[in-house]
């Protein structure tokens, strides 16, 4: 299989190729914070931290998305996704619009993208998202492209929070709703578009 898409990727890539005008995808993208900071506001008070090392480091996006060429070079689109940043297993429902400039005239092809846009927790309310990256797509048949990507993203998390005593280190109780996280972190992504 790998052979066929080698084999099938190094045929387009000779070739100057029109990409289609509505293209739809779908993808995960895996999301490692680096830095977070949090205020929670609760029965046991209002608490706001410092920068510092995330509570959750990873988590994961699977989308759904469709985008439109404008140009040859300049694509735009939306999208929709369901994901989980923390290790609770609490699900986020995401909308995002992006845009995309990509690079040459081949079918495979480096690229950067921008996206925009908000998270909703079921039970917390929403947040927002975005991210701005890089990527290469990889021209597979006439239609379909492998995309993979790498970004930088910030995340406004709306969720649960362990809440301890400052000076003690004690654990006091769970806030479950009014916990609000600004997260940057990195992000990997692979998608197939058609």
């Amino acid at each position: 299989m790998l052979m066929l898409c080698a084999f099938s990727a190094s045929a387009q890539q000779s070739k100057n190729h029109k990409e289609p005008r509505v293209r739809f995808g779908v993808g995960y993208r895996y999301s490692l914070g680096l830095t977070e900071k949090y205020k929670i506001v609760s029965d046991f008070g209002k608490i706001t931290s410092p920068w510092g090392a995330p509570e959750y480091l990873r988590g994961g996006e699977l989308r759904f998305e469709v985008t439109v060429r404008l140009t040859p070079d300049w694509n735009v689109g939306a999208g929709t996704g369901f994901g989980s940043y923390d290790d609770q297993g609490e699900k986020t429902f995401l909308g995002y619009l992006k845009a995309e400039r990509l690079y040459g005239k081949r079918a495979s092809r480096w690229f950067n993208y921008a996206e925009a846009g908000a998270t909703f927790y079921p039970d917390n309310g929403a947040g927002l998202t975005g991210s701005l990256g890089g990527g290469y797509r990889l021209a597979m048949t006439r239609r379909t492209r492998l995309d993979f990507t790498a970004g930088l993203e910030y995340l406004n998390l709306v969720g649960k929070a362990n809440i301890y005593d400052s000076s003690t280190g004690e654990f006091i109780g769970i806030e479950k709703r009014g916990a609000r996280f600004n997260r940057f972190g990195i992000t990997f992504g692979i998608a197939m578009h058609f």
